[in-house]
């Protein structure tokens, strides 16, 4: 059974972890270093507060899950905050591939206090297919990540990176069978969102 991480992935181009108040961890993570993923912010959504942005229009089952944030004023960059570049091309197979993010240790789990982040394993489309066979035709949307049993993305990390020699490869987007089960975990992929990502940026 797919299990989504959020009720919308929120993707954002540039983004920070300065002061970011964290709501849970990556499965079998480690605490990130202050300002060692520069490229991430953690979004506290307040009542009254108007967000401006464009979810893309293909959106549903579980692909295309990827959204862009409008910003009131521009960002500026400093030691701790600064841009990602965006991958246009595939990653190989078992390709390292760094997440981070604010998700639960476990399914309901507890709360750390610390951003974390973990090592994955990026796997081809052709490696993916088995898994998702429900999501065709859309399965060069996504980008799956291997791992271990309990390792990977949990509630709470949706809209999370996924990094590959330092560029954007991936938005974090759901798991299958529970958080840290052995099954791949779902992102949607920026490469084969590249073109849509460019558009709307130069709106």
């Amino acid at each position: 059974m797919v299990r989504i991480l959020n009720v919308i992935a929120l993707f954002v181009t540039v983004v920070a972890c300065a002061l970011a108040v964290p709501s849970g961890r990556v499965v079998g993570g480690t605490d990130a270093e202050d300002g060692q993923f520069k490229y991430q912010i953690s979004l506290q959504h307040f009542n009254g507060v108007h967000t401006c942005g464009v979810v893309n229009e293909n959106y549903g089952n579980f692909v295309h899950d990827l959204a862009l944030l409008e910003l009131e004023e521009p960002l500026e960059f400093c030691d701790k905050i600064q841009p990602i570049e965006l991958a246009t091309e595939e990653v190989p197979s078992g390709g390292d591939i760094i997440v981070s993010g604010w998700g639960r240790l476990y399914n309901n789990g507890p709360i750390p206090n610390h951003l974390q982040w973990t090592t994955l394993k990026a796997m081809t489309t052709e490696e993916c297919r088995p898994y998702f066979a429900d999501l065709e035709p859309n399965i060069d949307a996504l980008i799956c990540l291997a791992h271990g049993s309990n390792h990977g993305v949990c509630n709470g990390d949706s809209g999370g990176p996924a990094t590959y020699k330092g560029k954007l490869v991936g938005v974090a987007s759901f798991v299958m069978d529970g958080c840290g089960s052995t099954n791949p975990d779902g992102y949607a992929k920026v490469s084969h969102h590249y073109d849509w990502i460019i558009k709307n940026m130069e709106k």
